[in-house]
């Protein structure tokens, strides 16, 4: 099995990385598809990335309080992290979710 993508989240939060699943799961794919064209909510849909693509984080909330994975976290908890560093994460997961799209489109990924 591949080993998970690190991300260096330091950059926006001290000590803060996240780990990416190498590999993008079926489930999450149909979920960000159902998200994006039930309410054409792209950025409900970034949510949905991080919550399905972490699989473990240090991150903290702004009192300082370790964060459970974005998968455990609550909505306020998840609203609440640094918009920074959700995008750093949405960013570092595009490639794997491009992989996806190109195969499902007929595109060679290699």
């Amino acid at each position: 099995m591949a080993e998970a993508i690190r991300v260096d989240l330091s950059e926006f939060q001290e000590g803060a990385w996240a780990d990416l699943r190498p590999v993008v799961p079926w489930g999450l794919v149909k979920k960000i598809g159902t998200t994006v064209l039930a309410s054409g909510d792209s950025l409900g849909a970034v949510d949905v990335v991080v919550r399905g693509i972490v699989s473990g984080w240090n991150v903290a909330d702004d009192e300082g309080r370790a964060l459970p994975a974005p998968s455990e976290c609550t909505d306020e908890q998840l609203e609440g992290v640094d918009a920074r560093i959700i995008t750093a994460i949405n960013e570092a997961a595009k490639p794997l979710l491009e992989r996806i799209r190109g195969k499902a489109d007929g595109a060679s990924t290699s």
